[in-house]
This record gives structure tokens, sequence and C-alpha cells, in this order.
């Protein structure tokens, strides 16, 4: 777990940049909205577009932009970090690694850091608006939604290959689908589930298979 933190923490700097501008476009959206009172009073909307809630009925063009970027480039850190030893060293964690114990203390490190990440945003963009209630499903649904589109991310990397271009396809329209569709009883078995599966079914070599051959 150790080597997978500092991976992780290596990722995170090599993408502070990016980091940044991802913080930067939070930062305009509050600004947007809050020099704009009256409307804030009436629409909590924009209040969940900016924690990234799914399945706004009324959102507009620009507002679904700032949440398909939120998750993708959430998906795009997970794929870094998951991908490290693949990129790096395959060999070496094939020959030397237990394939179930790296998959668990990755998805344990994953699911650690969506969950720090998204209630430091979620409390943090509740601060700029303090008027809001701030209810228990604006802070679990958007966690979930965030775990669920990765959990599915990973399950396609394990079974598809990460350098297949289906991969690409089926993370595109899945993050669509959920985002547009989103039901809490069907994400949630969705979750667990994939989980299960990858826990039961994952092999480096099937990977190896997938992403070289």
């Amino acid at each position: 777990m150790r080597l997978q933190l500092k991976i992780f923490l290596k990722i995170l700097k090599q993408n502070l940049l990016w980091i940044l501008f991802g913080v930067i476009l939070i930062g305009l959206g509050i600004i947007f909205i809050k020099v704009k009172p009256k409307e804030i009073k009436f629409n909590i909307e924009n209040f969940l577009i900016l924690i990234g809630y799914p399945n706004i009925k009324k959102i507009s063009f620009v507002s679904s932009l700032l949440i398909i970027f939120q998750i993708i480039f959430i998906n795009y850190l997970i794929y870094l970090y998951y991908s490290f030893e693949f990129d790096n060293s395959f060999e070496n964690i094939i020959l030397r690694i237990n394939h179930k114990k790296w998959l668990i203390n990755k998805l344990a490190l994953i699911i650690l850091f969506i969950f720090i990440i998204k209630l430091l945003e979620i409390f943090v963009i509740h601060l700029f608006f303090p008027t809001i209630h701030l209810k228990i499903d604006f802070i679990f649904i958007p966690i979930l939604y965030c775990l669920s589109t990765n959990i599915i991310f990973i399950t396609i990397l394990n079974f598809l290959g990460y350098k297949n271009i289906l991969s690409l396809i089926f993370i595109l329209l899945v993050n669509y689908i959920v985002f547009n569709f989103f039901n809490i009883y069907i994400i949630a078995f969705a979750f667990i589930f994939l989980i299960l599966i990858n826990l039961k079914y994952f092999n480096f070599k099937i990977i190896y298979k997938n992403s070289y051959k």
C-alpha cells in the first residue's frame, strides 16, 4: 500500500497544472453564479452543477461541460495511476506481485481518493453558498456517481485492455449514460457487483493479452 501511495502522489505532482486548471474552472463557475444572487436563491441546480450532481433536468451546455470535465479529469487521473505499472514495469508485477492483492490495494486507494476529493470539493463549494441546506444526498450521490463511473472505467480497462480504442469509446458512452439516466439503486448495485466481478476474474494476463496482443 505504501508503494501505491507513492505512485499516486507522483501522478498528482505530475498533473498539478491540470488540477489547478480544474480548481480555477470551478472557481469561475462560483464567481459566475455569485454575481446573480437572485438566481441562486431560487435555483439550487447551480449548486448541484458545481458539485457534480448527475441527472439534472435543467442544465445548460456550458454547465454540462463543467460536470463532464470534473468526471473525465478524475477518470484521467485514475487511468494514469491504475496503468502506471503497466507502462513502467509490467513484467515485474506479473512475475512478482499477487494480482488480487495488487487490485485490492489499487481499488482501496482509488475509493479513498474519490471520497476525500469529492467531500473536500462539496464542503468548500458549500462555504460560498451557506444558505443552501446541505442534504445528505447532495453529498452521497455525487460521490456514488464518481465512484460508479470509475469502477466501470476500471472494469473496462481490465477486460478490454487499456490500449484499446473500444475502451475509450465505452468509457465516454458510459459517462454519458450514467450522467443522464442516474438511478441510485441501479448504480449502487452495479458498483458492488463490478467490484466483486473484478476481484473474482481480474488477472494480469487478461490485461496483457488485450493491451499488447
